[in-house]
């Protein structure tokens, strides 16, 4: 077991290592867990007005425990990751059934029926850091329109508690994520393609379509309002460069779940190119605050990126390591803990990471 001590912060010394995660008084992450302490930190602690850490008695006990999670399992071999996978694809198979009624002509739908699945799945979940990092590892390609509603929903229903909205608010999030793209499925039926196939131009076109299509198969259903105002806007970006009306004004539902959406193309290994999550980070530093209000992107990007402390990545260089720090400026440039030391990729501009593990 290892040993542990809570120090008053004028008592710490650098070289001491922190042995459980500091948070300020808001729950935002000051200091993580295993991070050797250095004068800087000391400093950080002050500033936050942190009064005690707790800390590893003897640099040993970080040595050996990092040791072991080296040797640990693969998540995709964990028995966590394989009961919320069969989890995952019993509530999606539910979840086709339930929106092909409701494409074919269901006019009452029945939500809690619906949502239940998805909270289910939450809530038997060890962490909500956890979910993202096993819907990260998900590689499902079956039922793709069907697989990406459910993350959307799943990311949406994350996203309305970061953002302390009420329960009803979040309920309608979830249901706005999962039918955002109902439109999609009539359009592939009558063009007779493949729910996985790459779309040459001509399809691509038609498929934008589907915003509209959703607005019409949801507009005489009993679902709340913003949840059929997000089918027909969540493509839609405030600097007008969206589709299908070019709107520059944007219900805030329709904001949240295009940022979902986005990340979920981008980083699920679902898909045939995706890409490192760091890079999302990267795509909203340059381009997300012309495209959505910041009160919706900084608290995502914020949130997101703590899900990613402790997760082993590759870096661009071959090298693998654990992510221990989240840079709080730049976070596509967290602070990694490596074989060979430790390597700050805010210091090492050449470098980046390449594959989340």
């Amino acid at each position: 077991m290892n040993s542990t001590s809570v120090l008053v912060v004028d008592q710490l010394n650098p070289g001491m290592v922190v042995a459980e995660d500091v948070y300020d008084n808001r729950g935002h992450l000051i200091v993580s867990h295993e991070l050797p302490i250095s004068e800087k930190t000391i400093l950080r602690f002050k500033l936050y007005s942190i009064e005690r850490v707790k800390v590893y008695n003897q640099i040993s006990d970080i040595i050996i425990m990092h040791e072991r999670n080296e040797q640990g399992i693969q998540i995709t071999e964990s028995l966590e990751f394989q009961e919320f996978k069969q989890k995952y694809m019993e509530s999606v198979h539910e979840f086709k059934d339930a929106i092909n009624e409701i494409v074919y002509g269901t006019e009452h739908i029945d939500q809690k029926r619906i949502l239940n699945n998805i909270n289910q799945l939450i809530l038997e979940s060890s962490s909500k850091s956890q979910v993202f990092c096993l819907l990260r590892n998900l590689k499902q390609r079956d039922d793709e329109t069907y697989t990406h509603s459910y993350n959307v929903a799943i990311i949406c229903m994350m996203f309305g508690i970061w953002l302390n909205k009420s329960q009803e608010e979040i309920e309608v999030l979830t249901l706005s994520g999962l039918l955002h793209d109902i439109g999609k499925i009539p359009i592939f039926e009558e063009l007779n393609l493949k729910r996985e196939a790459e779309l040459n131009q001509a399809e691509q076109e038609i498929m934008k379509l589907h915003t509209i299509r959703g607005y019409e198969i949801l507009k005489n259903t009993n679902l709340d309002e913003r949840v059929k105002q997000v089918a027909c806007q969540h493509h839609e970006r405030r600097n007008g460069s969206g589709y299908p009306y070019g709107l520059m004004e944007i219900c805030e539902y329709a904001q949240i779940v295009a940022i979902a959406d986005i990340y979920d193309n981008m980083t699920s290994k679902n898909r045939i190119l995706s890409h490192s999550p760091f890079k999302f980070f990267d795509y909203f530093k340059r381009e997300g605050y012309d495209l959505f209000e910041s009160k919706f992107l900084l608290p995502f990007i914020e949130k997101t990126g703590e899900t990613f402390l402790h997760n082993r990545v590759i870096l661009t260089n071959g090298i693998e390591g654990e992510i221990i720090l989240i840079n709080e400026q730049e976070k596509s440039r967290p602070l990694i803990r490596t074989k060979y030391g430790f390597i700050d990729l805010n210091m090492e501009r050449n470098l980046e990471i390449e594959e989340v593990l």
